[in-house]
């Protein structure tokens, strides 16, 4: 069970990064601290969101079938649907 908590842990935690990346505007720039503060190419959105990609993966890919029926997987799965109606 351990490793099924630890997937998804890390499933909440992409979730938790692709609202971040949600926020930026195109042209937006970013520094890395740990790239020694370099500058990043402008930000640009791309056709599909992180969400919808998520969402696709979430859905799609069989190896989530260990998991796809727990409250946790439920659950992210709705936020992440709810989060990509309506885009792309």
């Amino acid at each position: 069970m351990d490793d099924k908590n630890n997937a998804l842990d890390y499933l909440e935690k992409a979730y938790t990064y692709a609202e971040q990346f949600k926020r930026y505007e195109d042209g937006d720039k970013y520094q890395s601290v740990p790239l020694k503060n370099v500058e990043s190419l402008p930000h640009h959105h791309w056709s599909r969101s992180a969400f919808e990609d998520m969402f696709d993966q979430l859905t799609n890919q069989k190896g989530y079938d260990v998991i796809r029926n727990t409250p946790r997987f439920i659950a992210l799965l709705e936020k992440v649907k709810a989060n990509s109606a309506g885009q792309g």
